[in-house]
C-alpha cells in the first residue's frame, strides 16, 4: 500500500509541477485541481488526514477560483481560509498539521490573484511548508516540493516578459 501511496504522490507532484509553468491563469489553476486531488489520495493513504484534508479543500477552492471571475469581493478567499482552521482542528495529529494549514493558508491567498506571474510570486512558501511536513511524515513528497519550488522559479522567470507586457500596457488609474 506504500508503494501504491507514493505512486499517486509522485503523479500530484508532476500536475503540480506542470502547473506552474502554464502561462494562464486558468490552465494553472486546472492542473493545479488535478495534482490536489491526488495528493489527497497520496496522504489518505499514508494516514496524515490534514494533510489530506488540506488537499481536497485545495483542489475544490482552486476549482472554484477558476469558476469565478470576478475578484472584487474577497469573502470566498477568508471563507476558504476559515475552513482550513476549521478543518485543521478537526484532524488534527499535532504540531505537524501546522505545516500543511500554513501552507494551505499561503496557497489560498495566492491562488485568489488575477495572474498567473501573481499565484507564482505568492505561492513560493508554500512548498516550503509542504517540504518540512513531508521530511516528516516520510512521503516522497518532501523531494518533490522542493521541485515544486525550484519550478515556480523557474515559471517565474519564463513568464517573466509577459508580465512586464502586462504591466506596461495597463493605463495608469
Amino acid at each position: 500500500m506504500i508503494w501504491l501511496a507514493q505512486a499517486i504522490g509522485l503523479l500530484g507532484f508532476a500536475a503540480h509541477l506542470l502547473s506552474f509553468q502554464q502561462s494562464r491563469r486558468g490552465r494553472l489553476l486546472v492542473l493545479y485541481v488535478v495534482g490536489a486531488i491526488l495528493w489527497t489520495i497520496h496522504f489518505i493513504l499514508l494516514g496524515f488526514y490534514t494533510a489530506a484534508a488540506m488537499n481536497a479543500i485545495a483542489a475544490l477552492r482552486s476549482y472554484v477560483f477558476y469558476k469565478y471571475k470576478k475578484r472584487d469581493n474577497n469573502l470566498l478567499v477568508y471563507i476558504f481560509m476559515a475552513v482550513l482552521v476549521v478543518v485543521t482542528a478537526f484532524t488534527w495529529q499535532g504540531y505537524i498539521s501546522l505545516l500543511p494549514l500554513i501552507a494551505s493558508l499561503i496557497s489560498t491567498y495566492a491562488s485568489w490573484a488575477e495572474s498567473a506571474q501573481k499565484i507564482r510570486w505568492l505561492t513560493l512558501p508554500s512548498p516550503l511548508a509542504w517540504f518540512a511536513h513531508n521530511i516528516q511524515v516520510g512521503s516522497i513528497g518532501a523531494v518533490a516540493d522542493a521541485t515544486v519550488f525550484v519550478s515556480i522559479l523557474i515559471g517565474l522567470y519564463r513568464h517573466k516578459d509577459a508580465q512586464e507586457k502586462t504591466d506596461t500596457t495597463k493605463k495608469p488609474s
